[in-house]
């Protein structure tokens, strides 16, 4: 029977599900009632608006008299009332696809709380299951412990064989009942593994034949394609690269089918564990109820004639056994567990090995590649050169073909043709000849204009220069004649003057007259020495010397002695 929670439960999702449903029903009512309403406003609205059309018309009809403009009225009459027929449909199919939405939502709506209340009523179940399952065996626990106190009271009490052995067998019936529930679970643990374990399989099964059928197809396309069809392969250029290509398939295929033995060995190993894993767990507990037996009857050991020294003897001589079985049991767990490790370190090793070999392949086959494409680069130079080759050859055997051509005047056999050639090529040197002799004739002209102009322009620059020194030596002579002037004109009015005064004037004058006189000779030092400069960069270009040059350093050379002793005559003369 079930329990009162439980049933309550299922009351209330019962209850919470007839509630959905009636809401999912009145609102699928409503909707139909508001699609009607709708419907029937439509129509209401079609009607109204077809009769103010009719009376529109029949007052634009009344109107008129000639007939074309009848049929013209009721043309548009009846284009405005298909219209209107389309405008009134058209709502109506919005209004129909938004209710048709709201009741899609609703039933979604309606699906996704069915869906949660489920899965609450599944989990509530899930819940009281495990609270009965837990109840039931927390009773059967008091009901075994129970009896167990009775039956080691009733031993103890009085200690005959008859209650020793029910104790004995209390005992052993409880480890029955452990030993059957370790086997359920046990069962239900081994079957869940191994249906993940199949379903793991089926899955790299699938992928494994697929990629079989992938290797087949491709098997079958690079070689019976070639077979059947030799003229899609007048050449062995692509061969290498079609063999590299099934050599990597398979080697793909033969580590595909590695892996599967490898791990099929893995899955093999480990269930192998898994079973002795679960043995020993059966042997601890067995070995747990030994235990149990021996602290059990030992209290009994010292009433004579008493069965519990044969059974508690019995019991330690099976606990060793069970012990050492243990023991041979974790041996071969660890032994499988290390083979297991084993497989995997191999099986990682394989793969690294395999990776290397994969992109030492990659790299070899890159680097083929890069030959490949240097052979075909190479291959591609050396066509274009060929068809330069060829062209050129052409082109040279149309020319002698025309030379043929233009030659046939002038005879037919080799000895003409290679005399008039000898001839052209005489007239062609003399041509060429006489052009390279123009062109040295225009050169030499060109240079003797360029050092024609250049000496034009030195000797301007030289004389522009002379006339500058001549100018300023005129203008430095000029001034000097004026102090001269001046100096005997002031010495003439001094001699009238007081003498103090005049010594003191000479004075004042001698000095002022120094100081220009050594300015000026200070300038026409400069100027002898650029026109020195000039006078030898004349001189070692070679030119004719110029005539100006010439009488520009003898007047030079007259004035540069004349402002030299000017200043000695003077002091002198202030002197005196």
């Amino acid at each position: 029977m079930e329990s009162n929670p439980l049933r309550m439960r299922k009351i209330v999702h019962f209850s919470k599900a007839e509630e959905l449903r009636k809401e999912y029903a009145e609102e699928v009512k409503a909707l139909l009632e508001e699609d009607r309403e709708a419907e029937a406003q439509m129509n209401r609205s079609m009607q109204a608006e077809a009769a103010n059309l009719e009376m529109s018309f029949r007052v634009k009809e009344a109107s008129q008299d000639s007939p074309e403009a009848l049929e013209e009225l009721k043309r548009q009459r009846e284009e405005a009332l298909s219209d209107m027929l389309k405008d009134l449909q058209s709502q109506r199919d919005m209004q129909k696809a938004a209710i048709q939405g709201r009741l899609e939502k609703a039933k979604a709506a309606l699906q996704e709380q069915q869906r949660q209340l489920r899965q609450q009523f599944e989990a509530c179940k899930e819940e009281a299951r495990k609270e009965f399952l837990d109840l039931s065996s927390s009773l059967t626990e008091k009901a075994r412990h129970d009896k167990r106190a009775q039956l080691l009271a009733a031993a103890r009490m009085n200690p005959t064989p008859e209650n020793v052995y029910a104790l004995h067998n209390q005992l052993k019936e409880e480890y029955r009942d452990d030993l059957k529930a370790l086997v359920v679970r046990q069962m239900q643990e081994k079957a869940k593994y191994r249906h993940n374990a199949a379903m793991q399989q089926k899955a790299e099964s699938q992928e494994a034949q697929a990629s079989a059928e992938k290797y087949e197809g491709n098997y079958l396309m690079n070689h019976c394609g070639r077979i059947t069809c030799p003229l899609c392969h007048p050449n062995n250029t692509g061969s290498a690269t079609e063999n590299e290509a099934v050599k990597t398939e398979l080697k793909t295929y033969t580590s595909r089918k590695t892996s599967e033995l490898h791990q099929a060995r893995v899955r093999e190993i480990q269930e192998a564990a898994q079973d002795a894993a679960l043995q020993d767990e059966a042997l601890r507990l067995q070995e747990e109820h030994l235990q149990t037996v021996i602290d059990t009857l030992r209290e009994f050991t010292s009433v004579n004639d008493s069965p519990a020294s044969t059974l508690l003897e019995h019991a330690k001589q099976e606990k060793l056994r069970l012990a050492q079985e243990r023991d041979d049991l974790r041996r071969f767990v660890s032994a499988r567990l290390q083979e297991v490790e084993k497989l995997v370190r191999e099986r990682k090793q394989q793969e690294e090995k395999r990776r290397l070999q994969e992109s030492h392949a990659a790299a070899q086959k890159r680097k083929m590649s890069a030959k490949a494409q240097e052979t075909a680069a190479r291959k591609q130079g050396q066509e274009k050169d060929l068809q330069r080759q060829q062209r050129r050859q052409a082109e040279e055997a149309r020319k002698l073909r025309q030379f043929i051509e233009a030659m046939g005047s002038e005879g037919k056999t080799l000895d003409d043709l290679r005399q008039a050639s000898e001839r052209r090529l005489e007239k062609l040197r003399r041509a060429t000849e006489r052009e390279r002799q123009r062109q040295k004739e225009v050169l030499a002209s060109k240079r003797n204009s360029r050092a024609a102009r250049q000496a034009k322009l030195s000797r301007e620059k030289q004389a522009a220069l002379a006339q500058a020194e001549q100018n300023d030596m005129q203008s430095a002579q000029g001034l000097l004649q004026s102090i001269a002037t001046k100096c005997t004109a002031t010495t003439g009015e001094s001699a009238e003057q007081d003498s103090g005064e005049n010594d003191f004037r000479k004075l004042v004058w001698e000095m002022e007259v120094k100081a220009y006189a050594e300015e000026k000779l200070q300038r026409l030092s400069e100027n002898l020495v650029e026109f020195l400069q000039a006078a030898e960069s004349a001189t070692n270009s070679g030119g004719p010397e110029d005539t100006s040059i010439v009488a520009g350093s003898a007047e030079l050379r007259e004035t540069v002695l004349q402002v030299r002793f000017w200043p000695q005559s003077l002091s002198r003369f202030l002197l005196d």
